[in-house]
């Protein structure tokens, strides 16, 4: 097992080399680079999946696929990059990128004990059952509200980055993009608020208790 998590160490690595001039095109609402990037390497990931299952049939499986889905990202990235990769050292930089980072630093570890504390405590109070509906009810709102904020960010954050220039225009452009968030996040809300516990169930199959059992799960995860 010692070698899996060695080789899992080259993931970091690879993904250090990843060129992200694609991003770059998001001002424009240019997304064409950015679904090539991100959507080709789960397809052929995906279809990686069934010869490697058939060949290993173990643990090695996730593994090999993570290290693919690592280098395709990483390999397409650079294909569709305009501006050349290239690695320099700039104090001046480095020095900018810790004093941003060093509390993005500390909100994650905040983040973490967010994110899995409440976790713990229905576990500790409440079982592993309940713990066990917490956490598909849970994965299922979180997924899809990460799905939709990704989206809009990607879409909404173009539209401010052209009023930059213009104080009355960007103030504008943030009250639309504000109301455009609050719709679409009080919609989704609402949407697993009533529908999140019959989802739940549908897509956990037969191994879930009946509705009634998820459904309060669902809201406890929206609210």
């Amino acid at each position: 097992m010692a070698w899996a998590f060695q080789l899992l160490a080259l993931i970091p690595i690879i993904d250090g080399m990843k060129h992200i001039d694609y991003v770059r095109f998001h001002r424009k609402l240019s997304f064409w680079r950015s679904v090539v990037v991100r959507e080709l390497p789960q397809l052929f990931t995906l279809l990686a999946c069934i010869p490697l299952g058939m060949w290993l049939g173990d643990y090695r499986v996730m593994l090999y696929v993570l290290i693919l889905y690592g280098l395709s990202y990483t390999v397409l990235s650079h294909l569709v990059a305009k501006r050349p990769y290239q690695m320099a050292w700039d104090s001046t930089f480095i020095r900018k990128i810790f004093s941003f980072g060093a509390p993005l630093l500390l909100n994650g570890f905040l983040l973490f004990f967010i994110l899995q504390g409440d976790r713990a405590i229905v576990g500790s109070v409440l079982g592993p059952e309940a713990l066990g509906l917490f956490s598909a009810a849970y994965m299922l709102t979180f997924t899809s509200s990460a799905l939709v904020t990704n989206v809009m960010q990607t879409v909404l954050l173009p539209v401010l980055s052209k009023a930059k220039g213009s104080v009355d225009a960007f103030w504008v452009r943030t009250v639309f993009v504000m109301q455009a968030a609050s719709f679409v996040g009080l919609g989704f809300a609402i949407f697993f608020i009533v529908l999140g516990g019959v989802f739940s169930c549908w897509f956990s199959g037969s191994v879930m208790p009946p509705r009634r059992r998820c459904w309060p799960s669902s809201v406890l995860c929206m609210a």
